[in-house]
């Protein structure tokens, strides 16, 4: 099952700790904007960031996946292509992070 953050805003998103949010300025990932993801370390916690293209953003929790569709019309076929992908030969982790707690 896919389930749509934010409900799919067309925006850069940053995965952050709950205890952060109330400190969080967003200026902390502004050296990783550009690129599409990003892990950075801010007060001992991973953040993931999303960057580059505004894009909506997909969660998969079966492969414990956060998809963005590109150069597509829609989402519709996203979640089983991203589904193959990690099944196939090849695949590579592009990050990942150190979840704990809430975020």
């Amino acid at each position: 099952m896919a389930d749509r953050l934010d409900h799919t805003d067309f925006a850069r998103y940053a995965l952050i700790p709950e205890g952060l949010l109330p400190r969080w300025e967003g200026s902390e990932a502004d050296e990783v904007i550009d690129e599409y993801v990003s892990a950075i370390r801010v007060a001992g916690h991973d953040v993931l960031t999303l960057g580059a293209e505004p894009l909506p953003v997909i969660w998969l929790a079966a492969p414990f996946t956060f998809a963005r569709p590109c150069w597509t019309d829609g989402d519709t076929g996203l979640p089983s292509a991203v589904r193959a992908a990690v099944a196939a030969d090849g695949w590579e982790d592009v990050t990942s992070v150190e979840l704990g707690g809430r975020y």
